[in-house]
């Protein structure tokens, strides 16, 4: 056989050694990608998690363990170094079906992309017990509510009374943003309250002549 002939073979043989450690090499890239990022969690139903004001990145990994079963979360971390998650923490109650992957996880909890929750305003007699509900419904605490409409010169600005007060509260359920703060719900109650007596004015039936 011809040296030139040998070596023209020889060269052949290493390239598809070559190609076929590439190929190996990116098919291991892929899977662990896809392992890290696109693994589904172990949720069997819809699930919330809660994201407080004061929440850490690893309070954050907390929670998911505990409440979404995300028991690998390698990627999560990962992700989240590499965008500085512990920087732009965004509060607010996030709603995941057990189709969630890691990847679509990360994005919408450091995007701030958080869902509505209901919130129902009951019939209550008092302003302090729809504080302590209201408290376990959204983020601001019962001492946030109470202080606002305990505050006469607050609920003079949404034309009431400390006296009055009670009757700006429809009872109703609404949506809202769980981290919504107190003095903005109230005041989303002045234009459902608004709105509910327009609604009523513009319904009710004509009296009679």
């Amino acid at each position: 056989i011809m040296p030139s002939l040998v070596g023209s073979e020889m060269c052949i043989r290493d390239s598809i050694i070559c190609a076929l450690v590439t190929i190996l090499i990116l098919g291991g890239v892929i899977s662990a990608v896809s392992l890290l990022f696109n693994h589904p969690l172990r949720i069997e139903k819809p699930t919330f998690i809660y994201i407080d004001r004061d929440d850490t990145a690893d309070s954050v990994y907390v929670k998911l363990q505990r409440d979404l079963n995300a028991t690998h979360l390698t990627g999560f971390k990962m992700l989240a170094r590499l965008k500085k998650y512990d920087q732009q923490i965004h509060s607010g109650a996030y709603r995941f079906d057990a189709s969630i992957n890691t990847l679509t996880l990360f994005r919408r909890l450091s995007s701030g992309h958080q869902t509505p929750v209901k919130v129902v305003i009951p019939s209550v007699r008092t302003l302090s017990r729809l504080a302590r509900s209201l408290d376990r419904q959204l983020m601001p605490d019962s001492t946030e509510f109470a202080r606002l409409v305990g505050d006469s010169a607050f609920c003079a600005s949404l034309g009431f009374s400390l006296e009055t007060m009670p009757a700006l509260f429809i009872p109703n359920t609404y949506e809202a943003y769980w981290n919504t703060d107190a003095e903005a719900f109230i005041r989303r109650m002045k234009k459902e309250h608004e709105r509910f007596w327009t609604c009523l004015l513009y319904t009710s039936p004509s009296p009679r002549d």
